[in-house]
């Protein structure tokens, strides 16, 4: 059994698979593993992110596919690289990086750089972004011929510049194309156009584009309006657009094909989740992730000629599970919003208001939820357990403005949705409050933290992964500064007064909460593990706190934990042992 993820090569798509990158050849020492990898346009070359802690600092290898071996050079890890694109002749790559010496600013200050394959990384030339400010995050893509790259800036206040730059003429001026468009946008080239993925005046987003004239650029027309539904993804493709939508929190593919502009729905296996896409420009071939609650993430091919879907590789391991019933239901908040969830269980379970009963939730900075499976709680729902899974506002489930609705001073509606929740499950007697159990990670910890301390009358147990939990001090690690959008500036005295109103930490009582397992690990570099350590430590420094605290430490691991299949196993054993405990199953 492979401890870790490897990297195999096969020619075409029927061919003899070969091992191409031994993980557990890596580094033994640190725990080195692959964090991403990007082969080179003709093939040659790999860039491969490696982490030695599984946490967001990596360092960029070059491996000679030919060769099968690592060149000498790299880009170290230091600065927090992360890889961009390859140029058109596969002789470089753009990447960006922390320029700031500072300890504690290394994910700040980023510009974009261009590495030459054969050359040491202290020769690699500042590409773009001398001026940018100390949160705002370059990035690049190119046309498929070579011809013009597209440079965006994220920056902080939820607003995105585009540039379109000469790749054949570097000293030709870049091109603003977003000037003045306050909005989240990134940006594809076909040919002869540019199209801009935006939520300018579409908070469910759009697609607009320009044509490229040599000197010039043409006018903006609206090339995709948009829907009643949010747009998640956007795949470009030499003859089609590829439009993944979230449509009743679940995934909906759409094709359009560009030169009669005739759209066309892909049908999916299941109601799931598409969790990536792998394509070339002119490949007669897209494929793509997909799961849902019953069915293990497999990989499917979608047939460009005829558009048609097909099953290219599934795991043997998690086979499809056909004894489990799926059910999307609606509930009031506080507000009377409406709120979806999904209700998850074995066929036959008899609903007698007592089931254990496992409530999974999120809620921030524009990310979905979608039906996807999760190997952890089969085990839980083969004991007769439901899982529930709730699309709280501050998520994208529903665009910009579901998200928009529960951020900054707004944030407690996360929170209430997630308690009604509670209660709406207790009320209709799937289960009670002495068999729920409620989980979340890393925003979702928060939410987690803060049910905790809120809301102690309405669960059981709590299984809080990765929390914030000082939202007073969250700014001052890593790269905490990048959740001032959706959580405000603690430094600001109107942000600060209703962040301390929810802030966890700040919040505990001289009363005994419920059983809670926090889980962190001592190398995250996302969310600093001082969250877990210090809402343990004051919760058992509770004089009245009978119910069991417990922390879960992994060592030499990040933010998603241990990078190992034992890690994993070790992780989740321990939290189904507590969960199980807790909930008398």
């Amino acid at each position: 059994m492979e401890e870790d993820y490897s990297i195999y090569m096969k020619k075409g798509l029927k061919g003899k698979k070969h091992l191409l990158i031994d993980s557990s050849q890596l580094s033994s020492k640190d725990k080195t593993s692959i964090a991403g990898w990007h082969p080179s346009k003709d093939g040659r070359f790999i860039a491969v992110e490696l982490s030695k802690s599984n946490n967001d600092k990596t360092e960029i290898k070059i491996f000679d596919v030919q060769q099968k071996m690592f060149l000498r050079e790299h880009v170290p890890a230091i600065q927090y690289p992360y890889f961009n694109v390859w140029d058109n002749d596969s002789l470089g790559f753009w990447y960006t990086r922390g320029t700031s010496i500072k300890r504690g600013d290394e994910k700040y200050y980023r510009r974009l750089y261009f590495h030459r394959i054969g050359e040491k990384n202290t020769h690699d030339k500042l590409y773009f972004g001398e001026n940018l400010e100390k949160e705002d995050v370059p990035g690049i893509t190119c046309s498929d011929d070579g011809k013009y790259g597209v440079i965006t800036i994220d920056k902080n206040d939820d607003t995105t510049s585009i540039l379109l730059c000469n790749l054949q003429n570097r000293d030709a001026p870049n091109i603003e194309i977003t000037k003045g468009m306050k909005a989240r946008s990134s940006a594809y080239i076909n040919e002869s156009y540019i199209y801009i993925v935006t939520n300018h005046r579409a908070p469910r987003k759009k697609i607009l584009r320009r044509r490229i004239y040599q000197d010039r650029l043409g006018e903006w027309e609206v090339y995709v309006p948009e829907t009643t539904n949010n747009l998640e993804n956007v795949v470009m493709t030499s003859r089609y657009l590829f439009l993944e939508y979230t449509i009743d929190v679940q995934s909906k593919l759409f094709a359009i094909d560009i030169r009669t502009n005739e759209k066309k729905e892909i049908l999916l296996p299941a109601m799931g989740s598409m969790t990536g896409f792998s394509s070339e420009f002119k490949s007669e071939n897209i494929f793509f992730s997909f799961s849902s609650f019953s069915i293990a993430a497999s990989i499917y091919k979608i047939d460009v000629n005829d558009l048609t879907v097909s099953l290219f590789w599934t795991s043997r391991v998690s086979p499809q599970r056909n004894n489990l019933i799926t059910k999307q239901l609606w509930f009031p908040s506080k507000d009377t919003t409406p709120i979806p969830m999904f209700l998850v269980y074995k066929k036959g379970l008899v609903m007698n208001g007592k089931n254990p009963t496992l409530v999974y939730a999120y809620g921030g900075f524009n990310i979905s939820l979608t039906p996807s499976f999760n190997k952890t709680i089969i085990p839980f729902l083969d004991d007769g357990g439901i899982y529930v899974l709730v699309n709280i506002r501050g998520g994208g489930e529903f665009g910009e403005l579901w998200h928009k609705k529960a951020i900054l001073k707004n944030k407690q509606k996360s929170f209430d949705d997630f308690s009604c929740a509670l209660r709406f499950l207790t009320k209709k007697k799937y289960t009670c409050p002495d068999k729920i159990a409620i989980w979340g990670a890393s925003n979702g910890g928060l939410l987690m933290s803060v049910t905790l301390i809120q809301h102690p009358e309405l669960f059981k147990a709590a299984i809080v992964s990765v929390p914030v939990t000082d939202m007073l001090r969250f700014h001052v690690f890593n790269g905490g500064r990048y959740w001032i959008s959706d959580y405000g500036d603690p430094d600001d005295t109107k942000a600060r007064s209703y962040l301390l109103r929810y802030s966890p930490y700040h919040n505990i009582k001289n009363i005994n909460y419920p059983s809670a397992l926090f889980l962190t690990s001592d190398q995250d570099d996302r969310v600093h593990p001082m969250h877990s350590y210090k809402m343990v430590a004051k919760l058992l420094s509770n004089s009245a706190q009978k119910n069991s605290i417990l922390l879960r430490v992994e060592k030499n691991a990040g933010h998603g934990g241990g990078n190992t299949v034992t890690s994993s196993l070790r992780a989740s054993v321990d939290i189904m042992s507590f969960l199980y405990k807790e909930l008398d199953i």
